[in-house]
């Protein structure tokens, strides 16, 4: 199985993408949501064009969207423009990978203390709210700045038997890298989530832009 840290010059496929700039009706593009607010709205992370803004009162405020491949893929890498729209957010996973049957299996977060972290349960079963999966990674603290843009990216090699392993950049900086360790809650991913806090829509929701997601060969 390729490792994510070590084969960094591997061909890639692009499995999707998405700047939200010239659609308004969300499922358009995205498969699922739940009963919350979610929303495409103005301005995008440069100060024009449009993101999508994912609003939750309740656990597991989320958007999924379906990968194509049946079989689900090995290795993906996602990254996206993300903005925690609190000064002073609860813990929340807040983008991730889905199972074959539409359940979390991974997801990139962060804390109060600005850490990012990676958990290989998201929220024990809920696709967001407030972080309380197995942690497996996090990084120092202060690398998730709170109420402006930032660009993270997810480098996952799914295993389910501790042959997986995980790399993450913030803004280009690798501040989580794990070698060796399970990952996800099978051997492949299907799927895409952004998450939202569970704290209610006003001063927690989490807005985002720019995603593409790879499957390198």
């Amino acid at each position: 199985m390729p490792n994510a840290l070590t084969n960094t010059q591997a061909v890639s496929s692009l499995v999707f993408q998405d700047g939200f700039d010239y659609y308004n009706d969300l499922y358009t593009k995205w498969t699922s949501g739940n009963i919350d607010t979610h929303a495409i709205n103005a301005p995008g992370r440069f100060g024009y064009g449009q993101k999508v803004t994912v609003n939750g009162q309740y656990y597991g405020s989320r958007i999924i969207k379906a990968l194509p491949s049946a079989t689900g893929y090995s290795r993906l890498v996602m990254g996206v423009a993300c903005r925690i729209e609190s000064t002073s957010p609860v813990p929340s996973d807040t983008f991730g990978f889905i199972t074959s049957t539409g359940g979390p299996t991974c997801a990139f977060g962060f804390d109060t203390l600005g850490r990012a972290y990676f958990t290989n349960n998201p929220n024990n079963g809920y696709l967001g709210g407030e972080a309380s999966g197995t942690r497996i990674a996090q990084s120092v603290p202060g690398v998730i700045p709170f109420a402006q843009w930032f660009y993270a990216e997810m480098d996952v090699v799914f295993s389910a038997s501790g042959n997986g392993s995980v790399s993450i950049r913030v803004n280009g900086l690798e501040v989580i890298r794990q070698i060796g360790i399970t990952t996800s809650l099978e051997n492949a991913g299907y799927g895409i989530g952004l998450f939202e806090s569970s704290n209610g829509p006003t001063g927690n929701s989490h807005s985002f832009d720019d995603i593409y997601v790879l499957a390198p060969q």
